[in-house]
């Protein structure tokens, strides 16, 4: 276990063991689920909410004084379920009482099932330095089974065992091979069995390596002069055919002269690139009535069995970037969508068309009436004609005109119109409406009980004569304030306006 920590108690024992003042039992193993802080465990005497105990199963000593004590809870006779949080370990000094002598807390709780039809168990091994191991007696419960600690500890050493291979430059000496064959018996441990294995071979691999068969030696001398003789047969054949290489169409495309040696032709021909069936060029270029591919990379092209192999390419993107939507219906142009590929941009010119409202079909032109304003989306397309008589968008009026209507009071004094005809002053009561928003008034109506006055977009009205708005103020339609004729003063009225 990790963390182990001896009580004042335990110390206390310690002590008086390695003075030889004493002997003592390292008498059980104790579990419990209780939560205790590091610092509070020197202190305890005892486990709170113990719950399994196990008896020492086994003691070691090694050659540091150190024992490992071991032992094993599980779940045969438990009722409930529990988180293992910390273990105590209990010794006896001779004709003393029991102490509760370590404590170690569980870094990862562990959790014990309520006893089933499996059985679930954990394997305790405490380990503690004792100089005087000869004062430390336990008592091994021999009907307890062995531990999962030893079992694992067992399979540990069977499946991956430990021992000198005699490989690296820190292996000690090889023994000899009859000292090594000699500890290869029964009786031994595993880990002294494969290690002198492993030195009986190397030992045997070096004996068979220092003596070679003469024989076998002379045999492969004599075939490898043959090959030698072959050889230098064929390197003669090989000059022979080297003016043929170098006076080639080849060999003079790379630049091979007679004065080149093998090694520069070799050089040469494993520095042609091979560019494969198919390239890329570097750039596209332009004269009079043609196009290039420029920066053809320099290499072999091998041929293909297509007809289109091998062939030079060249980036789409050194084309333009036009789609067919942005250029003319008719028109052929060249950009990454391909070769003299043909435009679908709609030609509205010589087209009249009447706007709509909707927003469905972006093939027709679109108007909305905004703070004031009429605003068109034309259709997607082409408008390449200024004609009002050819080309041009209409925006119906009847759907751009707005209403207002409001009730108020006709003044009690009279204001001095103008007639429509003669410009003689015409005084009239009046109302007068604050329009504080963009307008154009295109006509207007007051009605006062059964009396209905009206006037038309130039400004002319009917109040009992013929007035002209556009006289007393030139701007009366977009004015603020907007003045209206009456012969009543003092009385509601009713206003209607009709504007964009």
């Amino acid at each position: 276990m990790d963390n182990i920590v001896l009580t004042e108690k335990g110390l206390a024992l310690r002590d008086k063991l390695n003075a030889g003042q004493t002997t003592a039992t390292f008498t059980r193993f104790c579990t419990s689920s209780a939560e205790y802080d590091q610092s509070e465990l020197g202190a305890l005497t005892e486990l709170k909410d113990s719950k399994l105990e196990s008896a020492v199963t086994n003691l070691e000593i090694r050659e540091d004084h150190t024992m490992v004590i071991s032992g094993a809870v599980d779940n045969k006779f438990l009722q409930e379920g529990y988180y293992i949080t910390l273990i105590g370990l209990y010794a006896k000094e001779t004709d003393g009482e029991e102490i509760l002598f370590a404590v170690s807390k569980v870094s990862s709780p562990m959790y014990m099932p309520e006893k089933s039809g499996a059985l679930s168990g954990m394997s305790i091994r405490f380990s503690v330095k004792i100089e005087n191991s000869d004062s430390i007696n336990v008592t091994v419960d021999p009907t307890t089974a062995a531990t999962l600690g030893d079992l694992n500890a067992l399979r540990s050493e069977v499946t991956t065992p430990t021992f000198e291979d005699y490989e690296s430059e820190e292996s000690p000496a090889l023994p000899a091979l009859e000292d090594a064959m000699k500890q290869i018996k029964s009786g031994n441990t595993m880990r002294v069995i494969l290690q002198n294995t492993k030195a009986a071979f190397k030992g045997l691999l070096n004996l068979v390596n220092a003596k070679v068969n003469q024989k076998d030696y002379d045999a492969a001398v004599s075939k490898l002069n043959g090959d030698i003789s072959t050889l230098s047969g064929k390197i003669s054949s090989f000059d022979g055919t080297k003016s043929d290489i170098v006076s080639s169409g080849l060999g003079k495309a790379i630049g091979l002269t007679s004065s080149s040696t093998w090694a520069n032709i070799v050089n040469v021909i494993n520095g042609i690139a091979n560019r494969g069936t198919n390239q890329y060029a570097g750039d596209v270029g332009q004269g009079t009535d043609y196009i290039a591919l420029n920066k053809i990379p320099v290499g072999y092209y091998g041929p293909a069995n297509g007809s289109w192999s091998p062939e030079i390419r060249t980036p789409k993107s050194n084309f333009g970037s036009a789609t067919s939507a942005q250029v003319l219906s008719g028109a052929t142009f060249t950009s990454t969508a391909g070769l003299k590929a043909t435009g679908t941009m709609k030609n509205w010119s010589k087209s009249i068309q009447t706007a709509t409202t909707s927003t469905a079909d972006q093939s027709k032109s679109c108007y909305r009436i905004s703070n004031g304003n009429i605003e068109v989306v034309p259709a997607i397309g082409y408008w390449g004609m200024w004609d009002w008589n050819q080309s041009c968008i209409r925006v119906p009026i009847q759907s751009a005109v707005k209403y207002a209507k409001t009730t108020l009071t006709t003044s009690n004094n009279e204001y001095t119109f103008k007639n429509a005809t003669n410009n003689n002053p015409e005084p009239r009561y009046f109302t007068s409406w604050d329009l504080n928003f963009s307008h154009k008034i295109l006509s207007a109506k007051i009605t006062i009980g059964n009396e209905v006055n009206m006037m038309s977009g130039d400004g002319y009205c009917t109040a009992d004569g013929p007035i002209a708005l556009a006289k007393t103020h030139p701007s009366w339609n977009t004015d603020r304030y907007f003045y209206f004729p009456s012969r009543f003063g003092g009385y509601k009225a009713t206003v209607e306006i009709w504007y964009i």
